[in-house]
């Protein structure tokens, strides 16, 4: 008679999951089991985030956090296109008053200024590899990616070597 060997179960134990796991009752329930491990691993992966992505911080939060006007409107410019850009101004308008609004008026205007000479050149020479990609430049700057993407088409068959740079 040959002897049968027998294999041994695959236990979800101890040797398997964390102490605390294995310390459930005794319970043949492996859904249980199955819960408490995904809580586990949940928690255990929101900690780990947790540390890395504060170290993440911009630069310039900090620098604003110790009243320094210029960092604001940098903050707030490089915000400009996200939700909360609307409660974050308002905020760095109580500190900073009129200056705050002042400054990211001047700024979008002087960029509207620069658009407009771009495309009186452009009228000059539809060809402008350099202007075109300009205008790309600063349409997305102010949020208008289609004609930016347009600009950048345009810009990309005068000279396809445009191809190789990475774009947001």
């Amino acid at each position: 008679m040959k002897k049968v060997k027998k294999t041994k179960k695959l236990s979800l134990g101890k040797k398997y999951f964390p102490t605390f796991i294995s310390s459930i009752p005794h319970q043949k329930n492996v859904f249980t089991k199955a819960v408490a491990l995904t809580i586990f691993i949940s928690v255990s992966a929101f900690l780990l985030l947790n540390m890395i992505f504060p170290q993440m911080v911009n630069p310039a939060y900090f620098q604003i956090m110790n009243d320094n006007e210029n960092s604001a409107i940098y903050y707030l410019q490089s915000i400009q296109h996200l939700p909360q850009f609307s409660s974050d101004y308002l905020r760095f308008k109580n500190i900073y008053g009129e200056r705050l609004e002042n400054t990211m008026l001047a700024d979008k205007n002087a960029q509207i200024k620069m658009m407009q000479q771009f495309e009186q050149i452009l009228v000059k020479n539809p060809y402008s590899r350099d202007i075109l990609y300009s205008l790309f430049l600063i349409y997305e700057r102010l949020g208008n990616k289609n004609i930016a993407q347009e600009y950048l088409r345009r810009a990309k068959e005068i000279d396809p070597s445009l191809e190789m740079i990475k774009f947001k």
